[in-house]
């Protein structure tokens, strides 16, 4: 996939996360507000929006390895280690700091009905896997398919939880 192609990608998830949360995630009390120095009839784009939760109200917890997120299309173990491009066409490693980021971990934020909002990985760069896979064939082989896996698995829950 192509920069262009890699950026229509994100474009399209961000949309799909946007539709699917943006309504819960916004007060319906939208009030119209003039920055200092515009004159009040020309606030019409200015918008405040309030969230309706604190920042901390929802915790940071890891995702079991038995979660919906890794069985919506593919039946995943987890998420896979996938290093850099970089890295792995320098070294080929697949942990990029060694024994200090050899385990990967899956993250999530879930609303008060425990659906997944946030989705986040650490000790892994499963982007690139989307992002440079067409800078070298045997990074594509062998990590893309694992990267789109976990991709199509995000997504598919985003559209359907």
């Amino acid at each position: 996939m192509s920069r262009i192609g890699s950026a229509l990608a994100f474009v399209l998830v961000a949309w799909v996360l946007m539709l699917r949360f943006a309504p819960a995630a916004w007060s319906p009390n939208v009030q119209a507000q003039s920055p200092p120095g515009v004159p009040a009839n020309a606030t019409s784009a200015v918008r405040t929006l309030s969230l309706p939760a604190t920042p901390y109200q929802y915790a940071i917890v890891d995702l079991p390895r038995t979660h919906q997120i890794y069985h919506t299309m593919f039946d995943l173990e987890g998420v896979p280690q996938i290093p850099a491009a970089g890295i792995w066409l320098g070294s080929g490693q697949t942990s990029e700091r060694g024994a200090d980021s050899a385990q990967v971990h899956a993250r999530g934020i879930s609303d008060a009905n425990g659906r997944v909002m946030v989705f986040m990985t650490h000790n892994t760069d499963v982007s690139d896997s989307w992002e440079r896979e067409g800078e070298d064939p045997g990074y594509f082989y062998k990590f893309s398919i694992d990267g789109y896996r976990v991709a199509v698995n995000v997504l598919v829950y985003a559209m359907t939880h």
